[in-house]
């Protein structure tokens, strides 16, 4: 077993099978889920020892320092003190006209965790396609949608542990080392019995694909990392995974919240 005290870790990771073309995914029961899958072996780089540190527009992901005002991401009042937090630091980072947060989420993969919380994603992927993000920024703006829509726009993610990540970390795969041929598309539902209108994209396996990790990340720490870009001549995603390399033979179980942004330029 290799652990995340180490310079490049190896891990196994479950791809999307290349045959898929289209299968249903459920978010909130993802074992049920259609895909098939390519289980590859895959090395993980410690993007710490990087001499010049990732950035979005180098990467496609970067860390940052953030220190949080929430205490409890339980509660609903208190992560609306995190959504206007993330607000600020998206429009700190890229110098946006205006960010909008339109989805917050809970992992613990401890074992006395509620099944109604979501467990570490275990499949490398993009959360939407283009137009599925658009899709969701109409929904966030209503009539105000075409004016925004009509430049550019980047969506972006924030993720956090919420306590010292010792197990399952988050690997992200540098942007411009990802093909567009490379993603598979996944009909989203919550569960069986409830679609939703938003396409996912799965990553099938390339060994041309670049993946690095921030090990020890604390709870000040946030990843930053894009996930669509409607200027096809940016970088335009950087998939991830929660990858199984603990820091230790007993780790503590990962927590963790992430956000969902959408930056208007």
């Amino acid at each position: 077993m290799a652990f995340l005290t180490e310079e490049r870790v190896r891990a196994v990771v479950g791809f999307t099978h290349p045959a898929v073309e289209a299968a249903v995914h459920y978010g909130k029961n993802s074992f049920k889920s259609e895909l098939r899958f390519d289980q590859r072996e895959i090395e993980v780089i410690d993007a710490r020892l990087i001499d010049a540190q990732p950035g979005l527009d180098e990467y496609g992901f970067t860390l940052v320092k953030h220190r949080t005002a929430v205490s409890d991401f339980a509660d609903p009042a208190q992560t609306e003190i995190y959504r206007d937090e993330m607000r600020d630091l998206i429009q700190r980072l890229t110098g946006a006209r205006k960010v909008i947060v339109f989805h917050m989420q809970l992992r613990d993969n401890s074992p006395a965790a509620s099944t109604d919380i979501r467990r570490p994603a275990a499949v490398p992927h993009v959360d939407y396609n283009e137009d599925s993000f658009r899709l969701r920024a109409r929904e966030e703006l209503g009539e105000a949608a075409d004016q925004w829509l009509s430049g550019r726009f980047a969506a972006i993610n924030v993720w956090r542990g919420l306590r010292p990540v010792e197990e399952m970390p988050l690997a992200l795969c540098d942007a411009r080392t990802v093909r567009e041929e490379d993603f598979r598309k996944t009909i989203i539902h919550e569960k069986p019995g409830e679609p939703t209108p938003y396409v996912g994209m799965p990553l099938a396996y390339n060994p041309d694909q670049r993946w690095y990790f921030f090990p020890n990340m604390q709870p000040d720490e946030v990843l930053v990392f894009k996930q669509c870009d409607s200027d096809h001549g940016q970088l335009r995603w950087s998939p991830h995974v929660a990858v199984d390399v603990p820091a230790r033979p007993d780790p503590e179980p990962r927590a963790s919240f992430e956000v969902r942004t959408i930056a208007f330029f």
